[in-house]
């Protein structure tokens, strides 16, 4: 690991304590279920923002269309315009569970994104307009609010979000190669970062120390 070059300074991650209140003010909310959903998929799973919004239900659906898969393949991803092709992600118990759960609430649709924009394209084939992809802005903005509904001291980019996923897959597993695949880092230096402690890590382990 002495070759590796990276940053010194980990990258911003939230806490253990910020991902819980952030799900539990989100699911709190009965307007909150689809951004509960997103924010549980980004720190289960590492999805990016863009990644997020690409979404169909297809890709989530079993073959028999009565669950979650455990793999899915995405065709949205950083680089794939230059790469193309596609790339598996694999989702945990509790998201394939909350997925199937805004499933059921959107009225089980065989098609068509997974995160719905709250407006409306007038442009859409229906009288009343159809409801369309949540664009990444929104999805920023949306996750601003929250954190401001939940009383976040520190605010944070969208992006943090995967930075949290990686950081709690490297403190569970002390394994660099384990996380660059899961979160499908094309370099390994890039994945070096989360081995750097965080702030909160710092924190505790200051707070242990007995004078």
């Amino acid at each position: 690991m002495g070759n590796l070059h990276y940053k010194l300074r980990a990258p911003r991650s939230l806490s253990e304590q910020e991902v819980e209140l952030l799900l539990r003010t989100t699911g709190d909310h009965v307007a909150g279920l689809r951004d509960h959903v997103t924010y549980s998929l980004a720190v289960g799973t590492g999805l990016r923002v863009h990644e997020l919004v690409a979404l169909d239900w297809p890709q989530l659906l079993t073959s028999r269309g009565h669950g979650m898969r455990e793999t899915i393949q995405i065709a949205v991803f950083k680089g794939c315009r230059r790469t193309g092709g596609t790339q598996d992600v694999r989702l945990p118990g509790d998201c394939r569970r909350k997925l199937y759960a805004l499933w059921v609430a959107s009225g089980r649709p065989r098609s068509g994104p997974v995160f719905l924009s709250r407006h409306r394209d007038v442009h859409g084939p229906s009288t009343d307009g159809a409801r369309m992809r949540m664009s990444t802005r929104q999805m920023r903005r949306r996750f601003t609010e929250w954190q401001e509904a939940a009383g976040f001291e520190r605010r944070y980019t969208f992006h943090a979000l995967r930075h949290t996923y990686c950081r709690r897959l490297m403190d569970a597993t002390k394994d660099i190669t384990i996380v660059r695949r899961a979160a499908r880092h094309a370099r390994i230096d890039t994945t070096a970062v989360y081995l750097e402690p965080s702030d909160e890590q710092i924190t505790k382990a200051i707070r242990r120390l007995k004078a």
